[in-house]
């Protein structure tokens, strides 16, 4: 509970909608649950003009757009997700983002570091501070010991140092309370969880278990009442036939995985490739790219993508020196200045060269302006 309790302070302090979201990602049911669903419903009854207060902690820059929601799914990182997300061992969290770098769910488990490690620092410090409290008042103590020493009684003095021992020790022991209390609470929900892990499998093997003796009766008992070697025969094709769906199926959820699988890694390349921007061979990879595609949704982002690439390249190109658009706009005040005969093609070849000469030449011969 203290572990639940650290993770609402925590997002209390971001205060967002989405820091929200993610508790009750980890955080589900349970009292803090409701009032993480309060804090949302009233960020959402918000006007859209009204500021809301900025988050106190940096959960790795996640915003909205770059943390996409989990998804149902039955891939092998949804599975082990699964496994890990109530994890409090930091190195499982890391262990998963190393192994699933490129998944959504990567995202979750860096939320869920995050908090981790929010939760620990700030118990650390609560410990600290009750240490430094302890320490404190030790030795307001003897200083308070030390300016009455000169003037009482030796019975007295006695008397005021073992109440100051009494005192210091009285400190030290509540210092000492509070971290084995901080480390036997921690500990004791770390072993709650493992046996609440621990039982949920033994339960799971042993509903799966009862599951597949009860089909074995069900079909034995079916096979008992099967006298007939024609509804015996029936009842084998049907089941061969099934056997064929259910491998044709299977296949044709692979072929699923295996082309949504190419759609995030192309996915993941096209977000590298557009975050370098168009610059440098920039539109040259994004082409390549265009040409090695397989993923059908990804046809019309490249598309777009490509186009606004070689935009931004062509306005780059447009404000070089020499650029054709600079050229002919030269070239037609030329031409309109009776200098240039020549059409107006873009190009810095001879007869532009020329007739910027004669330019000069007649600008030079000019007399003066007087003042």
């Amino acid at each position: 509970m203290s572990d639940v309790k650290a993770d609402y302070e925590l997002v209390q302090k971001i205060g967002t909608k989405r820091a929200w979201e993610v508790f009750l990602g980890t955080h589900p049911s349970g009292f803090y649950a409701e009032l993480a669903k309060a804090q949302i419903e009233q960020l959402a009854t918000q006007p859209a003009n009204q500021p809301t207060a900025q988050p106190k902690v940096d959960l790795a820059a996640l915003s909205p757009q770059q943390a996409p929601p989990v998804r149902e799914s039955a891939s092998k990182e949804a599975i082990e997700w699964d496994r890990v997300k109530d994890s409090t061992d930091p190195a499982t969290l890391q262990k998963f983002i190393r192994r699933f770098p490129d998944s959504p769910l990567a995202l979750n488990a860096q939320q869920r570091l995050d908090v981790l490690k929010k939760a620990a620092e700030e118990r650390e410090e609560k410990a600290r501070a009750e240490r430094d409290a302890a320490r404190q008042a030790a030795e307001e103590a003897r200083r308070k010991a030390r300016t009455a020493e000169g003037r009482t009684s030796p019975r007295r003095k006695k008397r005021e140092d073992d109440k100051r021992r009494a005192r210091e020790a009285e400190a030290a022991e509540k210092a000492r309370a509070a971290a084995a209390e901080l480390a036997a609470q921690k500990k004791r929900e770390e072993d709650e969880r493992r046996a609440a892990a621990a039982e949920a499998e033994r339960q799971a093997k042993a509903a799966e278990a009862e599951r597949k003796a009860k089909d074995a009766k069900q079909q034995a008992e079916q096979a008992e009442r099967d006298k007939s070697a024609r509804e015996a025969e029936a009842a084998r094709a049907a089941a061969e036939r099934q056997a064929k769906e259910a491998e044709a199926a299977r296949k044709k959820a692979e072929i699923a995985a295996a082309r949504e699988a190419t759609c995030k890694d192309e996915q993941g390349r096209l977000e590298a490739l557009l975050s370098k921007g168009s610059e440098g061979t920039g539109v040259d990879n994004l082409k390549q790219f265009s040409r090695s595609v397989t993923c059908d949704r990804l046809g019309p982002v490249v598309v777009a993508a490509l186009d606004r690439f070689n935009a931004e390249a062509a306005k780059r190109a447009a404000t070089q020196p020499n650029s054709p658009e600079l050229v002919r706009s030269a070239q037609n005040e030329l031409i309109r200045l009776g200098c240039l005969t020549a059409k107006a093609d873009g190009k810095f070849g001879a007869p532009t060269t020329s007739a910027l000469s004669r330019y000069l030449t007649i600008e030079a011969s000019r007399p003066p302006i007087q003042a």
